[in-house]
């Protein structure tokens, strides 16, 4: 253990002590969430689930090159057994016809890009690019944490947590290798609470009116900005965000 884990963990320690932590878990679901305006600080337990933004923009940018690879290497066997076939066929065909026909099925299949859309593994090029665009001004290269809880209906309760990447003690990459993109195991997520109380409450400006100076001309363009960023990141009805201070598995 590190000086800066043993000094979290005195922190942690003195918190609890003066109760001021909330502890929530599947099980204490609908007794903690009564409580949340009481606690500035929360520990959430649960299965976690990794979002990272920053690897779905990557994706998105190879997405046909990777459904073409892969295409390529999964069918390899099997398109190079039927191109020789074909070629066979054309070899040996007598009628002009079978000839065309046995040549320009065995083109079709150095076709990736068409074999890749038909599995559906391709996509249009300019959806892509639009959506990478949406992505990229909404969410950034943004990594986030996710607790989904239930109590035992229907309502599910989404506990959020964005990071900054050069907090870790390893790379993203190498955490959701080890416990997988959603964890079999549960985490522990300890922080302040940002946001819990419903959708996010609507700015007091009224819309479309005709700025009668500066001011009300930029509070115009910030409650158009508002309204934009609430189709990117703004809180769904049943989300808690959490400002983290710490992320950890309990022994």
């Amino acid at each position: 253990m590190s000086n800066y884990d043993y000094s979290y963990n005195l922190f942690e320690e003195k918190l609890f002590e003066e109760k001021k932590v909330l502890q929530i878990d599947a099980e204490s679901l609908v007794e903690s969430l009564s409580k949340l305006d009481a606690y500035e600080f929360v520990k959430v337990k649960g299965r976690l689930l990794f979002s990272d933004v920053k690897l779905i923009n990557e994706t998105i940018d190879e997405f046909n090159k990777l459904g073409e690879a892969l295409v390529y290497l999964t069918n390899f066997p099997n398109l190079d057994q039927l191109k020789q076939q074909y070629s066979a066929i054309s070899s040996q065909a007598t009628n002009r016809n079978d000839k065309a026909f046995a040549k320009q099925t065995s083109k079709r299949l150095d076709d990736l890009s068409a074999i890749a859309k038909q599995l559906g593994m391709n996509m249009d090029q300019g959806f892509l690019d639009r959506l990478r665009l949406v992505l990229n001004y909404g969410y950034k290269d943004q990594l986030e944490l996710k607790i989904y809880l239930s109590n035992n209906s229907d309502e599910i309760f989404l506990f959020s947590a964005p990071l900054k990447r050069a907090f870790l003690k390893e790379e993203e990459h190498l955490i959701v290798s080890k416990f997988s993109r959603y964890s079999e195991k549960e985490f522990c997520i300890f922080g302040m609470i940002t946001q819990s109380r419903g959708n996010q409450p609507a700015l007091p400006v009224k819309e479309n009116a005709n700025p009668k100076d500066i001011k009300q001309a930029i509070s115009q363009l910030v409650l158009g900005l508002l309204n934009l960023e609430k189709q990117f990141t703004g809180k769904i009805e049943n989300e808690i965000m959490i400002d983290p201070i710490a992320v950890y598995r309990e022994l």
